[in-house]
């Protein structure tokens, strides 16, 4: 008995492979950052820089790299005054070689905590919005077969339309559950979103003497660079952190 075997065609298969290319995603990349020529401390895998400078006090820690840097920043009053602390100046500036600036690049600021709230609230609301007009829509349709079962009183259906009718108020159930489901992961992803921003990042604050504030500042990976340059504006003082970007 002979095997029949049916063969695609080398050009459909030549299509099918460039295609299955074009599907696939390339993983996110990782950064670390380590510190050039600072003395640090170690505290739980991690590298403390602390830095003096007019009765201030910083500590910087490099947190996590994954499609933003993320930084542990303290913030120490000894100036006998009050002092203002606001993130949304903290920038970067990629280095030739932990030393001369690179001019090419614009320096590119942290993100604004207070911005990002706001970014959240709106995008919450618009979450709700959505859920309660699928909500209106499914109520409407429901309306509508109500409607419909009203004038044609009197008047047998089909059992084909009986089956049509009830597929389709199946498929509008369906479809309202799934709304709920994709609401219900936006509202948990939107809400630990807005207690990040909230609670655990440095927020624009004025610091009293003898007082401190500490948070995580994040930066948005732009650019390309072997160093970076972490700027950190305080009042009139300016605290400057070099470190070297390793990419894997």
């Amino acid at each position: 008995m002979k095997n029949h075997q049916r063969k695609l065609p080398l050009v459909l298969l030549f299509v099918i492979q460039i295609c299955l290319q074009g599907c696939y995603v390339a993983p996110r990349p990782v950064y670390t950052l380590d510190p050039v020529g600072e003395d640090v401390e170690w505290n739980a895998g991690r590298q403390i820089i602390t830095k003096s400078k007019a009765g201030i006090d910083i500590q910087l820690s490099f947190d996590t790299a994954e499609g933003e840097i993320v930084f542990d920043v303290l913030v120490m009053n000894n100036t006998g005054e009050k002092i203002h602390v606001n993130p949304a100046r903290f920038h970067y500036r990629y280095t030739y070689d932990g030393d001369s600036l690179l001019t090419a690049h614009p320096a590119y600021l942290a993100l604004n905590p207070e911005s990002e709230i706001i970014n959240v609230r709106k995008a919450d609301a618009s979450n709700d919005a959505k859920l309660a007009s699928d909500a209106a829509t499914n109520a409407l349709f429901a309306t509508l077969d109500v409607v419909s079962d009203i004038a044609t009183i009197g008047k047998a259906k089909s059992a084909a339309e009986l089956e049509e009718q009830q597929e389709m108020a199946e498929e509008r159930e369906e479809d309202m559950v799934n709304s709920e489901i994709r609401h219900g992961y936006a509202k948990e992803r939107l809400t630990n979103a807005r207690i990040f921003w909230e609670e655990e990042t440095l927020r624009k604050t004025d610091v009293f003497d003898g007082e401190y504030i500490d948070g995580k500042v994040v930066f948005p990976i732009k650019g390309e660079g072997r160093f970076v340059r972490i700027i950190i504006p305080i009042e009139h003082t300016v605290f400057e952190v070099t470190y070297s970007l390793q990419k894997h």
